[in-house]
């Protein structure tokens, strides 16, 4: 169980635009590696390796990542409109922050105060 007390720091916008940036980077490259070394398309690399993201999340905290989803896709629905996108936006970054605190918890100390 999270604590709703804690609260979730996150680094300024600018300096997540660029861990945003960085890790696109080296996601591309490895998608590039893995598909030539398995000789598979890179959209069969990305399913898969969202799959394996997707179970991880969901061991953290189920509810928070069906909340992920569902945010996620209404943002990228093309009938969706700006005050749609905004509210699902909101929405992912409230279970985004349910878990980082989850991921907080798991990497605590016993008898910390994560």
């Amino acid at each position: 169980m999270i604590d709703p007390r804690k609260p979730v720091i996150r680094p300024d916008r600018e300096t997540q635009f660029a861990m945003q940036t960085a890790v696109g980077e080296i996601l591309i490259r490895a998608t590039e590696v893995a598909t030539q070394s398995l000789r598979i398309t890179g959209a069969t690399f990305v399913s898969y390796g969202m799959t394996t993201w997707l179970d991880e999340m969901a061991e953290l905290d189920a509810d928070a990542c069906t909340a992920y989803l569902r945010a996620t896709a209404d943002i990228y629905d093309p009938n969706a409109t700006d005050a749609s996108r905004a509210d699902a936006l909101a929405r992912r970054n409230t279970a985004m922050n349910k878990i980082f605190a989850a991921v907080d918890i798991l990497n605590s100390k016993p008898g910390s105060t994560a």
